[in-house]
């Protein structure tokens, strides 16, 4: 055994039976599996049998990666089964459904810029949760758009701007 493996720096292992559980969307719970120091995240995502998004689900500003662990998982155009691979390009969208359940391991390769995301429900008058991002922040460009939820913070919210906050 090299038990020097687990000292490394960075190096995590996480049950997803064990990482808190939230949930999105009636009958659709996201788990938190690891989020990295730019930003990029892991998730496991449970859908239980006949739930839909409520609406497109756009991948801003990064790709969005998706494997099928099981059942069967349907982008609003064809049925994926267990097993199933999916990149979603930066950009593109979908509107995941399933009518027999399923369970999908997420990542967000390129994470957020900066490392740091806020979101707020008019790109005009941010907020951070109470009150506006702390002077020096400044709109990323082409940062705005429909979202669905996301990992650090589900809820429904219509439209995303993301701030640069400078240290």
């Amino acid at each position: 055994m090299h038990s020097e493996i687990l000292a490394q720096e960075g190096y995590v292992s996480v049950s997803a039976d064990a990482s808190p559980v939230r949930e999105l969307f009636p009958g659709i719970r996201l788990r938190p599996l690891w989020k990295g120091p730019t930003g990029a995240h892991a998730n496991v995502l449970e859908m239980d049998p006949g739930t839909s998004w409520p609406h497109r689900d756009v991948h801003e500003p990064g790709p969005e990666e998706v494997y099928v662990a099981t059942g069967t998982f349907n982008d609003g155009a064809r049925d994926y089964p267990a097993g199933t691979f999916l990149h979603a390009p930066a950009g593109s969208w979908h509107v995941p459904s399933t009518t027999s359940g399923c369970t999908l391991f997420l990542f967000y390769p390129e994470g957020w810029p900066g490392g740091v995301r806020l979101r707020c429900a008019h790109p005009e008058r941010p907020a951070t949760g109470r009150g506006l991002p702390r002077q020096g922040a400044t709109l990323l460009p082409r940062q705005t758009g429909r979202v669905s939820a996301g990992a650090d913070r589900p809820r429904r919210v219509i439209r995303q701007a993301v701030w640069r906050v400078s240290p």
